[in-house]
């Protein structure tokens, strides 16, 4: 799979909990744990990524990853499965940080126009690190959790 990665522009193999560490042809070696159909079988999960601009159409990028996926060169008695649902992730989401802030804090110049200026807003959370989630096959929602809280209001 990693020389056949290596030949498709923009497919990368990678393995991890939070943060994915890439399979390269001379980096390949993936922690594997004991499991499987057999006593003496072993699995691990591998994730195949690719890269994608704004312009890039999703679903055909779903469709060459699945195929990927399906036409894996295996050896042995090696098996692929694909597991879960494709989805979307992000690299550095940090370098949205500020872009957010914004947001938050037009927000809350909003909720103090709403609510008088009698009260004092107070917005908490926001060292906390950018966060994602997928909202839709091919959309990420970007978010700090954070909170505002209303004082001195009469």
């Amino acid at each position: 799979m990693v020389a056949d990665a290596s030949k498709q522009p923009g497919i990368a193999l990678g393995y991890g909990d939070e943060f994915l560490i890439p399979i390269t042809s001379t980096d390949y070696q993936v922690p594997l744990e004991d499991g499987g159909k057999r006593p003496d079988t072993s699995a691990t999960e591998l994730y195949v990524k690719m890269a994608l601009a704004e312009k890039d159409n999703v679903q055909k990028a779903i469709a060459k990853l699945s195929g990927f996926i399906k036409k894996a060169r295996v050896s042995g008695r090696t098996e692929v499965e694909p597991v879960g649902d494709v989805g979307l992730s992000l690299v550095t989401p940090e370098k949205y940080r500020y872009d957010i802030i914004a947001r938050i804090t037009e927000d809350a110049k909003r909720l103090q126009a709403a609510v008088g200026s009698q009260c004092k807003v107070e917005i908490g959370g926001l060292s906390s690190r950018v966060s994602w989630q997928r909202s839709d096959v091919s959309e990420l929602t970007l978010y700090i959790p954070y909170e505002i809280q209303l004082a001195g209001c009469q």
